[in-house]
């Protein structure tokens, strides 16, 4: 169906080597990732596919939400580093303004 997402497409080898690579720095935190791989018989309406992921995880605290397209690299490192923004901007305005800063 054109409403699935292919999520099984990875094989074990590709998993792993993702897992390897994906580390928290916080020796006491961890990280989950979700990989989702839409079929483009969406057309059109793929671009909204993401909005639809965001708002049935919005209740599970996520401290950040990337969506990127099949041209786009973005490393762990650099999420990391957005991460790490965002608490200086955190610690400069307070937590109740933070999210007049977030993108």
């Amino acid at each position: 169906s054109s409403e699935e997402t292919k999520e099984d497409n990875f094989n074990v080898e590709t998993i792993s080597q993702l897992n390897e690579r994906v580390k928290c720095r916080n020796p006491e935190g961890s990280l989950d990732v979700s990989i989702h791989l839409v079929s483009p018989d969406w057309g059109k309406q793929i671009v909204d596919h993401h909005r639809l992921l965001f708002y049935e995880h919005i209740d599970q605290d996520f401290d950040v939400f990337v969506h990127t397209e099949d041209d786009t690299l973005i490393r762990p490192s650099n999420i990391i580093s957005f991460m790490d923004e965002m608490e200086k901007v955190r610690l400069l305005v307070g937590d109740e303004r933070l999210p007049d800063y977030s993108i």
